[in-house]
């Protein structure tokens, strides 16, 4: 890991972050999926009470709702209101397949802060998508999802998985997202192997080659974007290899002419450190990909090229200052690069520090995407 990468101080309580997943069952089949997939569902109130256990055990700022397809889910808007009672921001992650103008209408009403599409090119059987595919030829599907969540004044984000054999192709999701104003949020899922539960069904899923690691993306955008990540979050194993990577950069739409972008960069980490303190004591917990406004967004730069010790980050900001003002428009948009775990020992696991996906599993917290495999559900064959 870069030294100069603030590390994210989440610990203990101070994690914003947790999961709860409604269902097992999906409608699709993504090729490096975690999930031991099945006709079970959760009842609301198991639903209600590990919404419960998380704020309890959390000083969140969001929960995100995950499957299997939580669309699935019949009382996912039920699911999204008490989420919504508590004052945290509710997420779900969906394939997209069953949205609808009006389940739209419905999450709006419910008070869903972002919906997060997952489309990419290892997901098999996408009603929506013709095959053979690839990450240019998916970002007309992205667009429709756009349209949709434009329409309906939702917040959007994507998540991509990234595979030896696609990652070249991720320059073309962050083109697409960097072009549309809209998207606040990309996540980027590095394949593993280990977390893969389809390769238990069949040898065609045992594709240890295709397995991405930190070096690879911090890599590919360094050479693509000529970007740092700005936040880590290291393992629990080991401080200097990170499991999350973020990178921030803010961005001015030139109508026609293209997009300005800028990424922050940690040449000074005390700075952001001090900037983590701030956003802790003002709101009482820290952020979790929190909407910013456009005060916040200049506040943040002006300190970011002020104590760069950089001429050039400090042109580069003094320029895209003056372009938001000729096109009366500037935005951050946030890269998250997620890692998955290795295995160290027979039931030992290296796995995120403090651990921001954690869900809730039999009554235990486990990370998400091993919960399937160190503690699978009691029960099957439910619907």
């Amino acid at each position: 890991m870069n030294f100069k990468t603030v590390e994210m101080p989440w610990g203990g309580r101070d994690v914003p972050h947790g999961v709860v997943e409604v269902n097992q069952l999906c409608n699709i089949n993504c090729f490096g999926c975690c999930k031991d997939k099945f006709n079970y569902s959760k009842s609301l109130d198991e639903i209600k009470t590990e919404i419960d256990l998380l704020f309890a055990k959390r000083n969140l700022a969001a929960i995100s709702l995950a499957g299997g397809e939580p669309l699935l889910y019949e009382h996912i808007f039920e699911a999204v209101a008490y989420i919504n009672s508590k004052n945290i921001r509710s997420i779900i992650l969906t394939n997209g397949t069953l949205v609808t103008p009006e389940i739209l209408k419905k999450l709006r009403t419910a008070g869903l802060s972002r919906l997060v599409f997952h489309i990419d090119g290892h997901q098999h059987g996408r009603p929506d998508v013709t095959y053979p595919t690839s990450e240019k030829k998916l970002n007309s599907l992205r667009a429709h999802y756009l349209q949709l969540c434009l329409e309906a004044k939702q917040e959007i984000g994507f998540t991509v998985t990234v595979y030896q054999d696609s990652l070249e192709e991720l320059k073309e999701v962050l083109l697409f997202c960097q072009n549309n104003p809209t998207v606040k949020f990309l996540l980027v899922m590095g394949y593993s192997q280990l977390v893969n539960y389809n390769e238990k069904i069949s040898d065609k899923y045992k594709r240890s080659d295709l397995s991405i690691g930190p070096h690879d993306t911090v890599n590919y955008m360094k050479r693509v974007e000529n970007a740092t990540p700005l936040f880590y979050i290291p393992s629990s194993h080991n401080q200097n290899s990170a499991r999350w990577n973020f990178y921030v950069l803010s961005i001015v739409d030139k109508n026609r002419s293209g997009v300005e972008k800028l990424y922050l960069t940690p040449r000074i980490p005390q700075v952001f450190e001090v900037l983590l303190f701030l956003q802790r004591k003002l709101k009482g917990r820290f952020g979790f990909d929190d909407p910013s406004t456009t005060v916040q967004i200049i506040f943040t730069l002006s300190v970011h090229a002020l104590f760069s010790c950089s001429l050039s980050t400090i042109y580069k900001t003094i320029k895209i200052f003056a372009l938001a003002l000729k096109y009366r428009n500037i935005r951050f948009q946030t890269y998250t690069f997620q890692y998955p775990p290795n295995q160290i020992g027979e039931n030992e696991f290296e796995i995120c520090k403090n651990c921001p996906d954690i869900t809730v599993r039999n009554g235990n917290l486990v990370p998400t995407c091993l919960a399937d495999v160190i503690d699978p559900l009691l029960v099957r064959n439910q619907i």
